[in-house]
């Protein structure tokens, strides 16, 4: 719930700005989108499951550094990531609440910035976690997984990716869960690249400040890839 409203209010705040920077008209759509946002929403997931037994260990390369959160301070930097919040409201303290539940994190810098995240879970809060995975003994959920629009093209995403699984199969679990927006194809299709399947989808309707969830499991991969 509390995530939720931080989400509305990030919006409102949005909407504040496109009325100051492009007018009437675009904030008006704005607006009617966000109110349209608050009184329902409906969003659709695929599940995705990654075999953990092939996860090898990464190290860093002539681009990117890589260093595992070890201390609340290591995630302080993240405020500096550009786009990150569109993802996680508010992601420092975000992901400080994750790291205090045991949640472990693995940031990519460039020239010494950082640019990029992945963390894992293996719990779901629903405080915490906008959509609630069904887990099993072994699993661990893989979230917040980001990078910078600059870095996309460098193989930034690719070793982060890595890392947690890799991350992951060290600590003993044996497959890694991740969620995808069934039309950001370009996403799903690149988790399916680490020994990944999916193995169902997750469709979330909220009306007011209601949640409905409604998990599909497959038996079989029905999109033939």
């Amino acid at each position: 719930m509390n995530n939720l409203i931080k989400q509305l209010i990030q919006s409102l705040i949005h909407t504040g700005n496109v009325f100051k920077k492009a007018g009437l008209q675009e904030g008006s759509k704005s607006l009617g989108e966000t109110l349209r946002k608050i009184v329902y929403s409906k969003h659709e997931f695929y599940l995705l499951a990654h075999d953990l037994e092939s996860a090898k260990p990464v190290k860093n390369t002539l681009r990117y550094q890589l260093k595992a959160v070890t201390c609340l301070d290591d995630i302080e930097c993240l405020a500096y990531l550009h786009g990150l919040s569109t993802l996680v409201p508010f992601p420092v303290q975000y992901l400080k609440n994750v790291f205090i539940e045991g949640g472990v994190g693995v940031i990519a810098f460039y020239k010494n910035a950082p640019v990029g995240c992945g963390w894992l879970s293996d719990t779901i809060n629903p405080q915490l976690m906008r959509v609630p995975v069904p887990m099993e003994s072994g699993d661990i959920y893989i979230h917040s997984l980001f990078v910078e629009r600059k870095e996309r093209k460098h193989g930034c995403a690719r070793l982060l990716i890595r890392a947690v699984l890799h991350t992951a199969r060290e600590n003993g679990y044996k497959r890694g869960l991740s969620i995808v927006l069934k039309n950001k194809i370009s996403r799903w299709k690149f988790f399916l690249l680490f020994k990944g399947k999916i193995i169902g989808e997750v469709i979330h309707t909220r009306v007011l400040l209601k949640n409905f969830f409604k998990h599909k499991m497959w038996s079989d991969n029905r999109l033939n890839l």
